[in-house]
């Protein structure tokens, strides 16, 4: 990749922490770090990377509705094919695969991991009597071959083929895979499991470059529109083989109810298509599968409508430009950052590391539905940063569920009152020490100075350090009015004074405070509005899903 690697960093487990990798390190000229015990922050992305292959290789056992002893494939399959073939922002909406190969990958050819498969055996078979596939259960695809690998649970064997048959609405039956997993067969099946495949067509190029042509029976029809509760209707048209339609629930969203569906006669074209046979598709001689021999003809769109009058979001910029209560709202938002001083204009080197700004738009609406206000917020597209560059450290203050609960419980116990404060443009407040450039907010360039770019004194929303920048102020202001940190939570501030007690609980920018007196709240929230923005919201009623 035309990088010299001079440093690795590892934790201190076994696997890396032995001669045969001293050696190689040793010999490749690269030192090796450690991190301390215990201490997996100083190993964060590797650490995140991790359990971004755990969730994902479990929610696809779970919804496999397969045993753990089938982690290794499930982990496999996340972390080979589907994490590094997604595209993520980090690399501008490209996937890694693209980036390492230059070629976009194709998408075709995956299938649900541990869904029901047919592969097909008839190259494998002397006997032209014997059936030419079994029911086999789909755990991931070939690493040496252009293949999907498919494992019969019953035999035990795994089968490696290109040509495969899926039925993605079904999984392995239940049954066999028990019989599978006994203990005494795990052993032996797992031992078998690189050596006993069944190869009907090895390649030696990487799946992705190639095009698997398959037998794919047809996926389940979406019906919209229905007025009945959620169900699986099932129409046999072989005893082994049904077509299955889904009919969903109501969708959530609001205005949902007026949704507009589609018509019957589309409604009667689905119904037709499902009448056909398996029978009559296997009848063909080829196998390819046709929408017209099927009557699957892709089914039509229909635009959904919401209740009329409701205003909807703007999503660019260009749309709330057009709008006259989304420009002043936008015009706050630039007068509170100036008066902030939240940048300074410089001009561009190329050194900089530039980070684009967007513009998020949302409406505010009182409890009873009506709006309150426009808000329009200028964020930094934070993804965009480079660790040791224009950040160094994160850190998000977020208050203990214990905390809450003592906290909660010294209130009641001695009636007290508990108060919510709400901090504008909280984020804002945070000094940066670090050096972040941003490009100037679309719409508000300077003309003089169109050149120019935005060198952040003040922390942004959007920025990895802005929620620490922002706990810093804080908890500076509240250091210095005479409160102390909690020892066992950080986001705990005590000031005591004789028998007169405060305490504040801070969730990144949702603060709530409760005192032993009136009097000693009201001064500390008159020193709170002297230096912040800050409204007292009256008694709590709901934090953190806790009413």
């Amino acid at each position: 990749m035309g990088t010299t690697i001079k440093t690795v960093q590892s934790d201190n487990g076994g696997e890396f922490c032995n001669k045969i990798l001293e050696n190689e390190l040793e010999n490749q000229g690269i030192m090796h770090r450690f991190s301390c015990p215990y201490t997996p922050e100083q190993n964060e992305i590797v650490e995140r990377k991790n359990l971004h292959v755990v969730e994902t290789g479990l929610s696809m056992l779970h919804d496999a509705q397969l045993h753990h002893q089938f982690w290794v494939e499930a982990f496999r399959t996340a972390a080979v094919y589907i994490i590094n073939r997604l595209p993520t922002l980090k690399l501008d909406r490209k996937s890694p695969f693209q980036m390492i190969f230059n070629q976009v990958p194709d998408y075709s050819f995956l299938r649900v991991f541990g869904s029901k498969c047919y592969p097909l055996l008839t190259l494998s078979n002397d006997n032209k009597f014997q059936p030419k596939t079994t029911p086999c259960i789909f755990i991931g695809y070939g690493s040496q071959h252009k293949g999907y690998v498919c494992l019969d649970p019953t035999s035990r064997r795994v089968i490696i083929s290109r040509h495969v048959i899926f039925d993605e609405h079904s999984r392995g039956s239940s049954n066999t895979i028990d019989v599978l997993l006994h203990e005494a067969d795990l052993q032996q099946w797992a031992s078998q499991f690189h050596s006993q495949c069944n190869i009907t067509n090895p390649g030696q190029t990487t799946m992705s470059d190639y095009h698997i042509e398959s037998v794919v029976i047809p996926r389940a029809i979406n019906i919209e529109g229905q007025p009945s509760e959620a169900q699986t209707k099932v129409i046999q048209t072989q005893p082994d083989i049904p077509y299955v339609v889904v009919v969903p629930d109501q969708p959530s969203t609001r205005g949902s109810q007026d949704i507009i569906t589609p018509t019957q006669q589309s409604l009667t074209h689905s119904h037709r298509m499902v009448t056909h046979s398996i029978t009559g598709v296997s009848s063909h001689s080829h196998q390819m599968v046709t929408r017209s021999m099927t009557g699957s003809l892709k089914p039509k769109t229909f635009s959904a409508q919401t209740k009329g009058g409701e205003e909807q979001e703007p999503a660019t910029f260009k749309e709330a430009s057009s709008v006259t209560h989304w420009i002043n709202a936008m015009q706050q938002e630039i007068y509170a950052l100036h008066k902030n001083q939240t940048w300074n204009l410089v001009p561009q080197q190329p050194e900089y590391n530039i980070i684009d700004t967007k513009w998020i738009y949302k409406i505010k609406r009182t409890a009873d539905g009506s709006i309150s206000r426009y808000k329009a917020r200028l964020v930094a597209r934070g993804f965009l940063q480079e660790a040791g560059i224009d950040y160094l450290e994160t850190f998000s203050s977020t208050v203990k569920p214990t905390t809450i609960h003592v906290i909660l419980t010294i209130d009641v116990q001695h009636a007290w009152c508990l108060h919510q404060l709400d901090f504008d443009n909280a984020f804002l407040n945070g000094v940066l020490n670090e050096d972040v450039y941003i490009t100037q907010p679309e719409g508000f360039e300077d003309p003089r100075f169109l050149s120019h770019v935005c060198k952040l004194n003040k922390a942004l929303y959007g920025l990895k350090q802005a929620p620490r920048a922002w706990y810093q102020c804080l908890s500076t202001f509240l250091s210095d009015i005479g409160f102390q940190v909690s020892q066992s939570d950080v986001s705990l501030f005590i000031f005591h004074q004789g028998c007169e007690m405060i305490y504040i609980l801070v969730y990144v920018d949702d603060v709530i405070i409760t005192r032993s007196f009136d009097a000693l709240i009201n001064q500390t929230l008159a020193k709170l509005r002297a230096s912040f923005s800050v409204k007292d919201l009256g008694d709590l009623s709901y934090f953190l899903g806790i009413e």
